[in-house]
């Protein structure tokens, strides 16, 4: 049976770009320096500022995944448009907010790294001295609630799944020096209820003025608490070569690989081997204007279990005119060839397809306080076999929402959306007729808001309604499977700073997913994290 829910894509798309921006206002505090004779305090400002935009260009490939890397680039320009008018102060949170995105907070910069072929020493307020460190101490609680009603098995139907998970962690940062390169480590130590899991990630860098070598290792250890046969451990190797940090020509080359293991592997926890190489480069025409393009082929492998393995070539083009923060305009394609294969009972099952997914994204200003975001996206999906389990699919995704801004990172806005996904399959009518159950249209209004604060606040609210339709639901044996739905959904980002060690981190979210023609058909999702941070 085949199931394509695109509003929980678009749920994971979101929580992921809110949680990482979330992580990132947690601002360090500024750094008070002597004034020199003859130097305004601008100009001070303005030091600060390229010196802490020197070590942003180091720190940018730390973990370069494609959706993280947009959202940085992003904050960059950002905070590249303050400086053009001389908000030195405020560019400077905003880099602050990029240190913490690339998860490595408490890195402290070389004793002098290069600016426009220019040694530059950092003031000696700064500390460097190898082997500092900085300590993290973390707690809070994980909790979740999941209720599905099951009609097609008794009126009364009602499974619970509910989990209440209190986690505490400890955080710890160091530096050592390996002749005359520095090594950083950071370690994590977290325990819950589920887990207990160690982390340790380190990297070793070479920088000169126009290129870079760096080498990532991460190991992590998650010992299960329940099961014996969920104890696991996960590692990933990289290295990169290139000029990641360039803001004229941006280009990089790197090679990762992971490795996840199970002393006792199971069907549903299996060994997995995956590598990737990425090629990347991206002109900047002006400053506002920039073309990316990147090309990623990759490798996946399971040993137990569905056995299941692909061979992906991605190509991604990208061009984005940005003048402000949240004042944009992106186009972007992506080209996709992907042969899998994976044992379905006793057999296996083989197939490729190749997949094009246009995207325009914007957000401009019409006029002072109000402005229009919004996003089309269209994913067409062609299959070798384009039969029952792998058909055909054409999707289409359209939203537009008015903003009201409150300031210049503060807006609330209410639109609409529309979506539609089609399958077809090309074997035969039975499966065609199969393929076809999960055709639906959807349409709905959203509302969200974003209350951000260069003091490190930041709340992030989003509500959606949307009434979805499945035209051949009928023609299915499951007919309450597929049936017309109308779901509301409440999600909620927070970061509060209370004092300068301690911060509060909030995120929840509720599913309310109604069938709107058969009774004790719902489902309702919670979920809620909250946690208290406090950093020495």
């Amino acid at each position: 049976m085949k199931l394509k829910d695109e509003s929980l894509r678009h749920k994971f798309d979101r929580t992921l770009r809110a949680l990482t921006l979330g992580l990132g206002f947690l601002l360090i505090s500024g750094i008070g320096l002597p004034q020199e004779e003859g130097t305004t305090t601008g100009e001070i400002e303005q030091n600060l500022y390229e010196i802490q935009y020197t070590r942003i260009q180091t720190l940018l490939i730390q973990h370069f995944t494609e959706e993280q890397d947009s959202l940085i680039i992003s904050l960059i320009h950002d905070a590249q448009d303050l400086a053009r008018d001389s908000s030195w102060t405020e560019a400077r949170e905003i880099l602050t907010t990029v240190e913490m995105l690339l998860e490595n907070p408490d890195q402290d910069p070389p004793l002098s790294v290069h600016l426009n072929s220019q040694s530059v020493t950092l003031p000696s307020e700064i500390s460097t001295t190898p082997g500092n460190s900085s300590f993290q101490l973390e707690t809070g609680v994980d909790y979740s609630l999941q209720e599905y009603e099951l009609s097609f098995l008794e009126s009364d139907s009602l499974l619970i799944d509910e989990l209440q998970n209190p986690y505490i962690g400890i955080h710890f940062s160091h530096m050592l020096n390996l002749g005359t390169l520095p090594i950083r480590f950071n370690h994590m130590l977290k325990v819950d209820n589920q887990y207990l899991n160690y982390s340790l990630f380190s990297f070793l860098e070479k920088a000169r003025t126009n290129s870079l070598h760096r080498v990532d290792v991460a190991a992590n250890l998650f010992v299960s608490q329940t099961h014996l046969d969920a104890t696991f451990m996960d590692g990933n190797f990289s290295y990169l070569w290139g000029n990641p940090y360039s803001f004229d020509n941006r280009w990089y080359f790197q090679i990762r690989n992971r490795i996840k293991w199970y002393p006792q592997p199971q069907d549903v926890s299996t060994n997995i081997f995956s590598g990737s190489a990425t090629m990347f480069y991206e002109h900047y025409f002006t400053r506002p204007h920039s073309l990316a393009i990147t090309f990623s082929p990759s490798y996946y492998k399971e040993w137990h279990g569905s056995l299941y393995n692909f061979f992906r070539n991605g190509l991604d083009l990208e061009y984005q005119y940005r003048v402000k923060y949240n004042r944009f305009i992106k186009i972007s394609s992506r080209f996709e060839l992907n042969n899998f294969r994976n044992e379905l009972t006793d057999s296996l099952y083989k197939n490729k397809y190749f997949q094009v997914q246009p995207k325009v994204e914007f957000e401009v200003e019409l006029k002072s306080h109000f402005g229009v975001a919004g996003n089309l996206e269209v994913e067409r999906k062609l299959y070798k076999t384009a039969d029952a389990i792998s058909p055909d699919e054409t999707y289409l995704n359209i939203s537009l929402v008015p903003k009201i801004y409150l300031g210049e990172l503060n807006s609330f806005g209410i639109g609409g959306f529309w979506e539609k996904l089609t399958n077809q399959a090309r074997t035969s009518s039975e499966d065609q007729a199969f393929a076809r159950q999960g055709n639906y249209t959807a349409k709905g209004i959203q509302i969200v808001a974003e209350y951000i604060q260069f003091s490190g606040s930041m709340i992030e609210l989003e509500y959606r309604i949307s009434w979805r339709d499945y035209p051949y639901a009928e023609d299915s044996f499951l007919n309450s499977f597929y049936s017309d739905r109308f779901v509301h959904s409440i999600t909620l980002v927070g970061w509060i700073p209370i004092t300068r060690n301690w911060q509060i981190q909030l995120f929840g979210n509720y599913d309310n997913d109604q069938d709107r023609h058969f009774e004790s058909n719902d489902t309702r999702n919670t979920l809620l994290s909250a946690g208290i941070v406090y950093k020495f």
